[in-house]
């Protein structure tokens, strides 16, 4: 939330770019599953105004929790649209659309070109060479990224 806070004092309304890696998204509204326990399950149906019988089973409850279930809402997606921000989720899978990846990337082609003796040669020479990234490097990436869009799977509502 800080992030985003800053974000847009400092730019304004931004494009966020997020890996497509799982542990990012987190659902603010998860719905019961066969796992769950029948409590969950009755608080889950109550919040959301459904009928039904304490008595009845939990394949029974499952029932009833899958016909209003709802379309997951990201914790992410909510905290950067309430800043005005927009956030383009990539594929798992793909760190040619990761512009973080690409700087990395490079580094590690530098580096390879003159490799290190040891591990403290190893550390100083990822040092220098993060050092050495310019902000012409970084533009370059996030254009060739945004030459990709096509793949990127949008969880914000369009723009008009």
């Amino acid at each position: 939330m800080k992030l985003c806070i800053a974000l847009k004092k400092q730019h304004g309304p931004c494009r966020i770019h997020m890996d497509g890696a799982s542990y990012h998204k987190n659902i603010s509204n998860k719905n019961p599953t066969m796992n769950s326990n029948r409590a969950e399950m009755h608080r889950w149906l109550t919040e959301r105004g459904a009928s039904f019988s304490v008595k009845e089973t939990k394949s029974d409850l499952m029932l009833w929790i899958t016909l209003p279930k709802e379309k997951p809402k990201y914790k992410d997606q909510l905290i950067a649209s309430l800043h005005g921000h927009f956030l383009l989720n990539m594929p798992p899978y793909h760190p040619e659309l990761q512009p973080i990846e690409l700087i990395w990337a490079m580094v590690k082609g530098r580096i390879a070109r003159d490799p290190p003796k040891n591990g403290n040669d190893a550390v100083e020479k990822v040092l220098d060479q993060l050092g050495e990234i310019t902000r012409h490097n970084w533009i370059d990436v996030y254009r060739h990224v945004q030459g990709h869009d096509k793949y990127v799977c949008t969880t914000s509502p369009r723009r008009r």
